[in-house]
């Protein structure tokens, strides 16, 4: 075989090396294990990739896609040309409404629930009101809205990486856009002096963002855009980039938000104005400049993958309904609720693509690194994010902070994390290369390193509060240290889609956000659950269930095997 013959199946570099292996090597010795099947053949293993869903596309097939992409858009004006920076700047928009919009509405929240309970106690133009009372009211309504909201958005979290595959990564964004603006407007309206207080209007006007699929949505979708240009070897600088725009984003918009309350003379509501400006310019830069990234035929396929699988679905139906032994109405209402279950059920269906098939030799090696991977992932989510809500609840009772305070602290934490991200990150990663080979395909030891290095710096923060809870120094500590952490994310998503089928990047962006949704269902209530029991007492007992996972995040990281 020729390397004319060789180089559509393998790529050029791949055909040349096969060349120069000489006459001894025939080309199926070339890397067995991912471009040969049972029969041994290149040919045979490049036509079973492409019709069995269970296996990924050949990295060269993955490549050529991915230049075929940049060679459409190479005519584009820069600011319409699918790249990095754009996909950093929307968002960053999303990111900096989410943040002008979420710092004036813990106290904004905190205000209606004590006028709520004062009964017209009023001293100047203060409202007085119990504060353990109000502590826990507050603690009750943001429990009771990240449970509906995390139950939505575990459900949709998913179907937005399908919605990608099959519409295009700007259709998503541009859907995210238009929920996550009603949903903020909505919230802002419960909230309002002139509203009458509901607890529950409250509540679900604030689980209407949920569903967009959530933060964790936005970025898979952006990860897949991402993916479609960006080569496998870059992905995980790039995942970072993008990480460390929302991050520095969520830390100025914490920050803005401070000045913008102050520059307004304490109106909680001024920032909210400027987040709807941010969202509504997010859907208009979606709608007249973002070109899509997803290729025409993976469009193509994945719809057709899509309608036969529907099809298939309601024959069976049919041919129940045919068969059925229920007669009349009621055996008809039966069907039609399993099958829509069924439909509903379909939602978490992208979790199928982080269950990794057997490799040729059998091994079910992938599938345990990814679980891993992906449990190492929630005691993340567990340690950062989802301790979040009742750590800020914590600051605004142990040390009276208000707006301002909380949007300094938040700002800190985000910005750290962007720097240790955006120029650290790269220099460190630069450095492993240089003591240790990189996969593309598999796990290695730069990933651990990251992973590892993450892991411990949750840990020293978190004890930093643990046992300096008198001193508002600690929450310092606690931002410095969570900056270190913020290797972990690009990483694990960066060395999980290197087991994922190449055809299917956004169902498994939509799996790993899912995943995270459902971390985000059970440990934000059951946290500030925590807090509002122990508020009166030891207020800082909730973060022992972060601490802990931590912990065994390490000693699981310590069990996976690199190449």
């Amino acid at each position: 075989m020729s390397s004319e013959e060789i180089s559509p199946l393998l790529g050029n570099n791949q055909a040349n090396k096969a060349m120069q292996l000489g006459a001894s090597h025939s080309v199926e010795e070339i890397d067995e294990s991912h471009y040969t099947n049972r029969e041994g053949t290149v040919e045979a293993a490049l036509l079973e990739s492409f019709f069995d869903e269970s296996h990924p596309m050949p990295v060269s097939a993955e490549l050529k896609r991915i230049q075929e992409n940049q060679a459409r858009h190479i005519h584009l004006p820069w600011y319409q040309k699918p790249s990095t920076f754009l996909i950093c700047l929307l968002i960053m928009l999303i990111a900096l409404a989410e943040t002008l919009y979420m710092t004036p509405i813990i106290i904004i929240t905190k205000d209606k629930v004590c006028e709520s309970i004062s009964n017209g106690q009023i001293k100047g133009e203060e409202t007085i009101c119990d504060p353990i009372k109000v502590q826990t009211i507050l603690s009750e309504i943001s429990s009771m809205t990240i449970i509906i909201s995390g139950v939505i958005s575990t459900f949709m979290a998913g179907k937005m990486g399908e919605l990608s595959d099959r519409f295009g990564r700007v259709h998503v964004f541009i859907y995210i856009g238009l929920i996550r603006l009603l949903g903020n407007a909505a919230h802002v309206y419960a909230l309002w002096p002139s509203t009458t207080y509901y607890k529950w209007f409250i509540i679900l006007a604030g689980s209407l963002n949920s569903f967009s699929g959530g933060m964790y949505a936005i970025i898979a979708n952006a990860n897949s855009y991402l993916s479609d240009i960006v080569e496998p070897e870059n992905r995980s600088v790039s995942f970072g980039k993008v990480t460390s725009a929302l991050f520095a984003t969520m830390g100025v918009g914490f920050l803005l938000a401070s000045n913008i309350v102050t520059l307004f003379h304490g109106n909680n509501f001024a920032p909210i104005y400027f987040a709807i400006s941010c969202s509504s310019l997010f859907i208009l830069l979606c709608l007249f400049f973002i070109k899509e990234t997803r290729h025409e035929d993976s469009l193509r396929d994945s719809q057709e993958a899509f309608g036969r699988r529907m099809d298939k679905h309601f024959e069976r139906l049919m041919a129940d309904i045919e068969s059925a032994e229920r007669p009349g109405l009621a055996g008809k209402i039966y069907l039609y609720g399993h099958y829509y279950t069924n439909q509903a059920l379909h939602l978490l269906s992208p979790l199928k693509t982080l269950w990794i098939s057997r490799d040729s030799n059998g091994s079910l090696r992938g599938r345990h690194t990814v679980i891993l991977l992906l449990v190492i992932d929630i005691a993340y989510v567990c340690s950062t994010t989802a301790c979040m809500p009742p750590l800020i609840l914590l600051t605004t009772y142990k040390y009276n902070w208000q707006t301002v305070e909380i949007g300094y602290f938040v700002s800190f934490s985000g910005i750290s994390k962007a720097v240790v991200l955006l120029l650290l990150s790269p220099y460190i990663v630069a450095w492993l290369k240089k003591i240790y080979t990189a996969c593309t395909d598999k796990v290695d030891n730069i990933d651990m390193i990251c992973i590892r290095i993450s892991m411990v710096a949750i840990v020293f923060g978190i004890s930093a509060i643990i046992f300096k809870t008198e001193s508002e120094s600690s929450v310092i500590g606690f931002a410095l240290f969570q900056a270190f952490s913020a290797f972990l994310s690009p990483t694990i998503q960066s060395t999980v889609i290197k087991y994922c089928p190449k055809d299917r990047t956004g169902q498994c962006f939509g799996g790993m956000a899912l995943v995270r949704s459902l971390t985000m269902l059970v440990f934000p209530p059951l946290l500030l659950k925590i807090y509002g029991a122990t508020v009166a007492g030891s207020p800082e007992v909730f973060l022992w269930i972060p601490m802990i996972a931590s912990i065994i995040s390490v000693v699981l990281s310590l069990m996976i095997k690199t190449h």
